[in-house]
């Protein structure tokens, strides 16, 4: 008896700290907000959206800010509802949007609040289905399939994951941010380029995360350590640089060049850091062959054409369902990539890319480009439909650079 009663206070515990850790470091507003045709949900992609779009976005994002007069109207509906999909649709409605956006395709909330017709309601994929993902959890969880009007989505094989979970008109465009990037005329530079996942926090993962499991930052991390020094072992013997395309922002730059150099301790490898959004993508473009685990810049460089090596054997390694290469039905081997850790074949992969030329190369992709990921140069698709629902006056593409 006691037992059960120190479970229940537990659990009221809990509840009580979670509802307080959320209310706090947050902005509060009071006012009736103002109207506005643009709306995101989550502030992720707001800055990209409106400079691809040309218009300022109102932003609605409940880990960031509460908006006081929206909550109070609704306070009573979310108590009952047990979510907060009230305080979304009002806050919508007292908008007045022409359009909803939400640039983190798995942000299943988006697809949950009810829709207002007069509205239309636009997803994109900002990333690679990994693990233990939201759509990979939804399609065995929910009742009924969510709503949006447009997803679009890196390739055939996301389509047919999401669509298990949201009905929507989809369009295969690849990477929303790589299509904004031009692709100049490639100059080789004899060199394998690594594109880094290193996260600038040492905590883990845990039961919550994709990884769906417990897992220390140095167990993870140990599948770099086994690929990286067998990309430096093999750059060595054919006199190839090594160059690791760093993925923090300024502030991690040295946490990721030190978290490298205690895997990599002998010399002969360049560190690049990320400059800006665009950096990595150049470097790419520009490298011999680019080499990645599980990284979504490694899909959108496959996006991009490049000769890309797809070593995703941290699910082999470390036996995680979902960490393989691609979400399609895709043998463990194949041309360009390997999901098992077999060090044997990643050699083959690479000596094979090596040694073809470009249009071979290109032959080979084109079959797959359509499933893993396209490639809409300046986001042709998406301009294409936001003038069709004359969300935008003319704008036909985009490029940042």
């Amino acid at each position: 008896m006691a037992t059960v009663i120190n479970r229940s206070l537990t659990c009221k515990f809990n509840f009580i700290k979670n509802v307080i850790i959320f209310f706090i470091n947050k902005k509060y507003y009071f006012s009736i907000p103002p109207k506005n045709p643009y709306v995101i949900i989550n502030e992720n992609g707001k800055e990209l959206l409106e400079r691809c779009i040309g218009k300022a976005f109102y932003s609605i994002d409940i880990t960031k800010s509460i908006n006081i007069y929206i909550f109070l109207k609704t306070f009573f509906k979310c108590i009952s509802k047990k979510n907060f999909d009230p305080y979304f649709e009002y806050y919508i409605y007292s908008l007045s949007p022409v359009a909803v956006f939400c640039y983190t395709a798995n942000y299943m909330q988006f697809y949950r609040i009810s829709k207002d017709k007069k509205i239309t309601y636009i997803a994109i994929q900002n990333g690679a289905n990994l693990g233990k993902g939201q759509f990979q959890i939804y399609q065995k969880k929910i009742k009924k399939k969510y709503y949006c009007d447009y997803m679009f989505c890196y390739g055939e094989f996301d389509k047919k994951l999401m669509s298990k979970v949201v009905e929507a008109k989809f369009y295969k465009i690849g990477s929303f941010v790589s299509n904004m990037i031009k692709k100049k005329k490639k100059k080789f530079a004899n060199s394998i380029s690594y594109i880094s996942t290193y996260r600038n926090f040492n905590k883990g993962y845990g039961k919550d995360s994709t990884i769906g499991r417990d897992i220390s930052f140095e167990n993870f991390y140990s599948t770099e350590k086994i690929i990286l020094n067998f990309l430096n072992d093999f750059c060595k013997k054919r006199k190839i640089k090594l160059k690791i395309l760093g993925c923090t922002r300024s502030a991690g730059h040295l946490k990721e060049l030190i978290f490298y150099k205690k895997i990599l301790l002998t010399k002969g490898w360049v560190y690049l850091p990320r400059k800006n959004f665009t950096s990595n993508y150049i470097e790419s473009d520009q490298s011999t062959v680019v080499s990645f685990i599980d990284s979504s810049l490694g899909y959108e460089s496959l996006g991009r054409y490049n000769k890309t090596a797809a070593f995703c054997v941290r699910g082999h390694h470390l036996k995680i369902k979902g960490f393989k290469f691609s979400v399609g039905n895709l043998p463990k081997v194949g041309p360009f990539w390997s999901s098992n850790l077999d060090l044997n074949s990643c050699e083959k992969i690479l000596n094979y890319l090596l040694k073809i030329n470009q249009d071979q190369w290109l032959k080979i992709w084109d079959k797959y480009s359509d499933k893993i990921c396209k490639f809409d140069t300046g986001n042709k698709i998406f301009f294409r439909i936001l003038m069709k629902k004359k969300l935008i006056k003319k704008r036909k593409y985009y490029y940042f650079n």
